[in-house]
């Protein structure tokens, strides 16, 4: 007995003299810093980063005991200083005994404050890219052959006070994870078998907060408990449990799962989570969502329940049923009075069909119900079973509880009651949408709309109704003073889902609207005119949508712009993308009638025809009513919708044109007629009138006028080549006489345009003297000199002086330059005329002279011949008298000798 416990003796010396030995071999062999610098070098070879460790200690008795302090794991280059991974202290213990029976048990693996930091950049980078290298791990073929060297247990794997905070740099977000606790235990055995792993997880405060929205949320705890175990090469999972807690909402799984490697995936699972509070729900939604969060009071209660069980293939569908209760439900705010009570939900979610038994609630003793049944949602066209809504809906009490809710946005205040029935069944086929039946009507009770964006409250009455094939309304607005009737209908509406397949059914919309009283002023109260903003060019005009359309518009008396106007009658049709209008109306003694046509058969090309006609109405009327319709695609149109406050007279307008193409390129493709006339009228003081009056001021001083007015004018003008050719202008007896245009303006407001001025005779006489400074101007350039009786302005037969001048510049800043060539050509003509008439009558003159000296002449060589004459016809009756007398003798001589 003495020699036997000598033995033990001497057995547990040399036993305890190896442990000694042993401690002091690896000692020796292990000293904390060559431990530190190993796994520093290792653990930085493996993780791709820098690790450093504060301390180290290595222990084997009882247990094989290792202990790392302070570890720490660099972050990523260009991120934050702080590092990826960092453990207040990391220990492993491991039973020396198991290693011996080459079982090995795990007493404990233990992280101290660990705290993991995971980082993403503004370029969308994460910090953990690159961790651990890139070396892929070859995948495992079988699970069936898989086993462990050895069995393996883990009695303990311990987190205490962990941290996990996430930052994204580039949505401005941040989550933290913290007082995370863990304990957990896992046991395997060699044949992975039996493996069983339980334990729990609790997160104890979870922060999240969000920059860009203003989220906050904090004191959040989860709490995750399983038992789990595991047979790998069946194929085969129990879940014993998994219970999930969030606050105080707890749901829990348990079931069974297998073939998970070698598929398909078949299921047998139960899940719940019961008794969830309303209350618990909403008090966890972050203020940061909406401001009213914290007065919102809610109750009732929710659960939800379900199986699944089957296999997850392509194929088929595991079976399901999913079951959602919600009741003894009110939702309601502090500062309201009423709120919604008697909440209640009954849903049946299958894979097959959605049963919605029950929905309900009431607001102010007003009831809202709704049931449907939806099956065959495995078919191609599922089948709506029915579908009811029966409603009465206070909007006064339901509208300001949905904008506490921060369903609604704040604003708009409505009063009124909206009453439903609607119902519906049938096959949800979209190539078939006739096939879905749908009846009811929806009826509109004293609806008061109040809203800052409407000058005055709205009030609505009326019916809409629906059928199968036609969705109706008859509506009646009250707005301020106006009155205005809408009744319409719209056929075949189910066809705007899928026109294609509507079986050559086309939408048809028919409205007509009617008026007694439209006081547009009041109306647009407060509204400004806004100008239109540059921009890129549209490439292509919205398709028009695949429907039909009649409307027609009917306003007895219409008040705007302090204009009142009658009769206005517009009928619009709308058919294969093109639109035919029809208007006519009368402002006050005149009248005004247009046809216009859009055809958008081309989208890129479209093509619009305008025929207007406007008789006797006054001016500033027609364009103040115009003038926020003027397309403002260039300076020509902008400037007019600017004339309201500068024309004034009785208009009368003849119009057609055609264009094509897009907005932008309206104006050049015109192309078309405009005959104008203005009568009784006046132009107030403009760029173009004050640089008239500039010019012919010049001429003379009492030329210059303010505004320009005339009896008449009239205007032939042709729209070509991007450009408006004046055929004629002219302006009828305004204070400066007759004045008449030619040329063309541009679109750009260009103009190149020629005018005549007419003088009245009075002003004629001041502008015509030889001696004036007009007179020398065009004598100058004509070469004739001014004579004292000649002038040199050019007069037309009734003896007005004309006055020519080339236009240029724009309409908003015109140029005058007084068209002297033409002029001097002109009155040149004259001079050389009158000059000529002069030589005339000077050569009668002188011829005349000359004549009269000829004839004197004459007479007086007369005279002498007469003289002369007579007196040789003296000496000739002498000498005859004297041979007579001698004859005389000479018979009497004879005779005597005879009588002898």
């Amino acid at each position: 007995m003495h020699l036997g416990k000598k033995i033990i003796i001497g057995l547990v010396a040399v036993v305890a003299l190896l442990w000694v030995g042993a401690y002091i071999a690896v000692q020796l062999a292990f000293p904390p810093e060559k431990i530190k610098a190993i796994v520093s070098v290792q653990a930085s070879k493996a993780m791709n980063r820098d690790v450093s460790i504060g301390g180290a200690s290595i222990g084997i008795f009882p247990n094989l005991k290792i202990a790392l302090k302070d570890l720490r794991v660099a972050n990523a280059p260009g991120f934050s200083p702080d590092p990826t991974l960092s453990i207040r202290e990391l220990g492993l213990s491991v039973s020396v005994m198991s290693l011996l029976r080459f079982s090995p048990v795990i007493n404990e693996i233990r992280l101290n404050e660990p705290e993991i930091l995971y980082e993403v950049d503004a370029k969308g980078k994460n910090n953990l890219e690159g961790l651990f290298g890139t070396e892929e791990v070859e995948a495992v073929a079988d699970t069936a052959q898989v086993q462990s060297p050895v069995a393996l247990a883990l009695q303990a794997f311990i987190i205490q006070d962990g941290r996990v905070r996430y930052r994204n740099l580039r949505d401005g977000q941040e989550v933290v994870l913290n007082r995370i606790n863990q304990r957990a235990s896992l046991d395997v055995d060699q044949k992975l078998e039996n493996i069983r792993t339980a334990g729990e997880l609790m997160i104890r405060e979870i922060q999240i907060s969000d920059r860009s929205s203003g989220i906050k949320k904090g004191n959040i705890s989860v709490a995750i408990k399983h038992d789990v175990n595991a047979d790998l090469p069946g194929e085969k999972m129990r879940i014993n449990g998994i219970e999930l807690t969030f606050q105080d909402v707890k749901a829990n799984l348990e079931g069974e799962i297998a073939d998970f490697t070698t598929g398909p995936l078949a299921l047998d699972l139960r899940f719940a989570a019961p008794d969830i509070s309303l209350a618990s729900v909403i008090r966890e939604i972050p203020p940061g969502v909406h401001a009213e969060i914290g007065n919102i009071l809610a109750e009732g209660t929710m659960g939800l329940k379900g199986w699944v069980k089957g296999k997850l293939d392509s194929t088929d569908i595991p079976s399901l049923q999913v079951d959602f209760e919600l009741k003894d439900g009110a939702i309601s705010h502090k500062e309201l009075g009423e709120g919604i009570h008697n909440l209640h939900v009954r849903a049946v979610a299958t894979a097959d069909s959605f049963d919605l038994k029950d929905f309900g609630f009431e607001l102010a003793s007003n009831p809202v119900t709704m049931t449907a049944l939806l099956s065959g949602l495995r078919d191609e066209f599922p089948q709506l079973n029915h579908f009811a809504l029966n409603s009465v809906v206070d909007l006064s009490k339901l509208v300001p509880l949905l904008v506490k809710l921060g369903l609604l946005p704040e604003g708009p205040q409505l009063e009124g009651l909206v009453k439903s029935d609607v119902k519906a069944n049938g096959r949800l086929n979209p190539q078939d949408p006739t096939a879905l039946s749908v009846m009811g009507e929806v009826e509109l009770e004293n609806i008061l709309v109040k809203d800052e964006s409407l000058p005055m409250p709205v009030r609505a009455k009326g019916r809409i109704t629906l059928t199968d094939e036609k969705i109706t309304e008859d509506l009646a607005l009250q707005i301020g003073e106006s009155d205005v009737s809408v009744q319409g209908s719209l056929s075949h509406y189910l066809a705007l889902v899928l026109p294609e397949k509507a079986q050559g059914k086309v939408p048809l919309i028919r409205l007509k609207v009617t008026s007694e009283y439209l006081n547009l002023d009041e109306l647009l109260a407060g509204q400004k005119k806004t100008e239109s903003q540059d921009g890129p060019p549209m490439r292509a005009f919205p398709e028009l949508p695949k429907v039909d359309a009649v409307v027609e518009v009917n306003l007895a008396r219409t008040q705007f712009l302090d204009m009142a106007m009658t009769d206005f009658k517009s009928t619009t049709k709308v058919a294969n993308q093109v639109a035919d209008t029809d208007v006519k109306g009368r402002l006050y003694t005149g009248g005004f009638s247009s046809k216009m046509r859009f055809d958008l058969l081309d989208p890129t090309d479209a093509k619009v025809g305008l025929s207007l006609k406007v008789d006797k109405v006054e001016a500033n009327d027609f364009i103040s009513r115009l003038n926020d319709k003027i397309p403002a695609g260039n300076r020509l149109t902008r400037t007019m919708s600017r004339m309201d406050s500068t024309l004034f007279g009785k208009f009368t307008l003849n119009a057609d044109l055609v264009t094509h193409g897009l907005p932008h390129t309206f104006a050049e493709n015109l192309t078309g007629t405009i005959y104008t006339q203005l009568s009784d009228g006046r132009i107030a003081e403009t760029g173009l009138i004050s640089s008239l009056s500039g010019a012919l001021g010049k001429v003379n001083e009492s030329l210059r006028f303010g505004e320009l007015s005339f009896s008449l004018f009239e205007s032939t003008l042709e729209a070509v080549a991007g450009r408006l050719q004046v055929k004629h202008a002219n302006f009828r007896n305004t204070p400066v006489g007759d004045i008449e245009v030619l040329g063309d303006i541009g679109f750009d407001n260009t103009l190149a345009l020629s005018l005549a001025n007419y003088l009245p005779p009075a002003m004629s006489k001041r502008v015509t003297g030889a001696t004036g400074a007009l007179s020398s101007q065009v004598a100058k350039l004509s070469g004739v000199p001014a004579l004292a009786n000649a002038s040199v302005i050019p007069q037309d037969n009734q003896g007005r002086a004309i006055l020519y001048y080339q236009i240029g510049g724009t309409l908003a800043s015109p140029s005058f330059s007084l068209d002297a060539g033409r002029m001097a050509k002109e009155a040149g003509g004259g001079v050389k005329s009158q000059l000529e008439d002069q030589a005339r009558q000077k050569a009668d003159e002188l011829k005349a002279r000359a004549e009269a000296e000829k004839r004197k002449l004459e007479e007086q060589a007369k005279a002498r011949v007469d003289s002369e004459k007579d007196k040789l016809e003296e000496k000739v009756e002498e000498k005859k008298q004297e041979a007579t007398e001698k004859a005389k003798d000479k018979a009497k001589s004879i005779l005597k000798g005879l009588g002898r």
